[in-house]
């Protein structure tokens, strides 16, 4: 990979393995170190160096950022600008675009560039946490190394996790349907609280309702025994029918109603008359002697003519809105035939039928407490089954990884601290919710910084994760000792390793010879800082 910077700027350079840029001899603050990481990653898709509360990008401006892959089927370039970060050029050899694409299209890019055929995975879901430079690494990282973000779930890290070291798939699919239940259960109750009836609230209340539509029961089942004694035949359906039947005939009447209204307002309309007559227009020839009674003539036949055609349309109306009320007082007389066979089959008192019809809605209220109780239970019951077997398949199917990791860790961890009684990381993902990352009794910072190190180092061994990217931050309350063989491990791999140091003076010659053999930029005061100035410098006094 190479990178440039602006079109006027030399060529960045990477190689395979260990890519370091050194920094000032004095820990030179403010000259680009991380600022240079910072676009690493925005080169791998990231977005956090033209976030708000980065200030670098405001001191430089709106600028574009150059860089090619080196792969299988040749060089690929690409360049990308702060002023439009969700797209991404391709271009030529010379940088000049071909075509844009969005954002989410060149991560999935680089995912081909880079081989990784893991399914259901993300490059930024993969490599995000491990790219820890400041300011875009969570504050807590070294209790959480695998979160990418502030505020990430831990459940979407321990996902994430799993999608790294393959074991997502059957875990997804357990995951899915602990989920699914508890959605279930989620609309359940969100449905009760709209309803009028209320789940029972527990057991105790269950068994009282069981004890209710018992008695309920019985007191109805005992009225119909009184009433066949009486010859009577309870049928709160009937009952039902009847009321459905009147409530239809008041319906039908209102239409009849409405339609005799219309008839009527017909009928005014058919009294209109032509009251103008010839000896009217002699009159007014008295007062108007060059009136043309004959014009008025020909009016007064055109109004006469056209009043006939309407009387005859009103007629036509009327004669069908009739036909309409004849049908209608047929579905009346009908339906009042029906009512009247109903209530000839029975001489149940209204009295009785409200008795009954109010224990059957009590009875059907407590059936329906106790329905919707006994969904409540099932649905827990299923999600705490469900549950148990997801956190049993993260158990499970990452105690393979977290094993290899684990020792992975312990061998590096003698060989940084010189002695197997340093007590070595730990990661320990105990459910698809929770997990734990112990880096001993030592709560210092540059205990934490070493364990959080060496976890990324042993995932980039045992995982198909392609980089890492590690600030100067990360080093500097790691004692010097230490951090050497932090250096000697880093050099060992052949997967792209990018750091940021400086200081290197105080270093042992041959670990020296490591970091100045793989650096790709060299920083410092003086016009060798990353975009030529050091930040937060007064302009006019720098001048």
């Amino acid at each position: 990979m190479s990178i440039l910077l602006t079109g006027d700027q030399p060529k960045i350079s990477f190689h395979k393995g260990l890519n370091v840029v050194i920094g000032g001899q004095r820990r030179t603050n403010s000259i680009g170190k991380s600022t240079f990481l910072m676009i690493l990653d925005f080169v791998f898709g990231g977005e956090d160096y033209t976030s708000e509360n980065i200030q670098n990008i405001k001191e430089v401006g709106p600028h574009v950022i150059k860089f090619a892959f080196q792969t299988g089927k040749g060089i690929k370039y690409f360049s990308r600008a702060t002023l439009k970060p969700k797209m991404v050029s391709v271009c030529d050899e010379n940088y000049h675009e071909l075509k844009t694409i969005s954002l989410n299209e060149y991560r999935k890019e680089l995912l081909s560039i880079y081989h990784i055929n893991i399914p259901d995975t993300s490059f930024r879901g993969m490599v995000s946490n491990f790219i820890r430079v400041h300011p875009r690494t969570p504050s807590k990282v070294t209790d959480a190394p695998l979160q990418a973000a502030e505020g990430q779930s831990k459940e979407q890290q321990i996902t994430n996790f799993e999608k790294l070291f393959q074991s997502y798939k059957e875990i997804d699919a357990l995951k899915k349907e602990y989920d699914n239940v508890k959605e279930k259960s989620k609309v359940l109750t969100a449905a009760s609280k709209f309803e009028f009836v209320k789940p029972a609230k527990n057991k105790t209340t269950f068994v009282a309702n069981e004890a209710k539509i018992k008695e309920f029961n019985s007191k109805i089942q005992e009225i119909e025994n009184q009433a066949k004694k009486a010859t009577l035949d309870i049928d709160i359906e009937k009952d039902d029918s009847t009321r459905e039947l009147v409530s239809h005939i008041n319906g039908l009447r209102d239409q009849r109603s409405r339609l005799k209204l219309q008839v009527l307002a017909i009928q005014r309309n058919l009294d209109i008359k032509i009251n103008a007559q010839k000896k009217s227009y002699q009159a007014l020839s008295e007062f108007f002697p060059g009136l043309d009674t004959k014009r008025l003539d020909e009016i007064e036949e055109f109004h006469s003519g056209l009043i006939k055609i309407l009387k005859n349309e009103f007629k036509a109306s009327i004669k069908e809105i009739q036909g309409q009320i004849s049908l209608i007082n047929q579905s009346i007389q009908a339906l009042e035939d029906k009512v009247k066979e109903i209530k000839g089959t029975s001489s149940i008192s209204l009295v009785v039928i409200e008795k009954v019809s109010r224990y059957k809605a009590e009875v059907d209220k407590l059936n329906r407490a106790n329905q919707l109780y006994e969904e409540e239970r099932k649905l827990k019951k299923e999600k705490d089954e469900n549950k148990k077997c997801w956190d049993e398949a993260v158990k499970n199917g990452l105690n393979d990884s977290q094993y290899r990791i684990n020792k992975k860790m312990q061998e590096m961890n003698v060989f940084v601290c010189g002695s197997e009684s340093i007590f070595p990381p730990i990661l320990d993902i105990t459910d698809g919710r929770h997990y734990t990352f112990n880096t001993s009794a030592d709560t210092g910072k540059g205990s934490a910084d070493k364990g959080t190190i060496l976890f990324d180092l042993a995932c980039l061994e045992l995982s198909e994760l392609p980089f890492l990217v590690h600030d100067s931050h990360m080093f500097s309350d790691i004692e010097i000792d230490r951090f050497q063989n932090i250096v000697k491990l880093y050099s060992k791999y052949n997967k792209q390793v990018f750091i940021s140091v400086d200081k290197i003076g105080e270093l042992d010659e041959d670990v020296r010879r490591i970091i100045e053999e793989n650096c790709v930029l060299k920083l410092g005061r003086g016009g060798d800082e990353l975009f030529g100035r050091t930040w937060g410098l007064d302009k006019k006094k720098e001048d």
